[in-house]
């Protein structure tokens, strides 16, 4: 029996809004902006949450990272340091 790969998406709008409202005061953050900060066009941002693009390889290792830090209790911030 063949067992399908999850697929994953990063839902932006759940972002925006939980941002927006943690942050009424800052300027209001947009699909425009998370794009930009990724690097991608809006429509891939769409096009990944309707599954007409897949999701990047790079996505699926952030999840591990993730993982990695919620198993140990270690903020991201604390796991993924700068190289000095």
């Amino acid at each position: 029996m063949v067992t399908k790969e999850k697929e994953y998406y990063l839902d932006v709008d759940r972002f925006i809004i939980a941002y927006n409202d943690l942050y009424p005061t800052r300027p209001k953050m947009t699909r425009i902006k998370v794009a930009e900060i990724l690097g991608v066009g809006v429509q891939v941002l769409s096009d990944w949450k309707s599954n007409k693009q897949r999701t990047p390889k790079w996505f699926k290792r952030a999840l591990i990272i993730i993982e990695f830090s919620e198993l140990a209790k270690i903020p991201m911030k604390d796991l993924i340091r700068e190289r000095k």
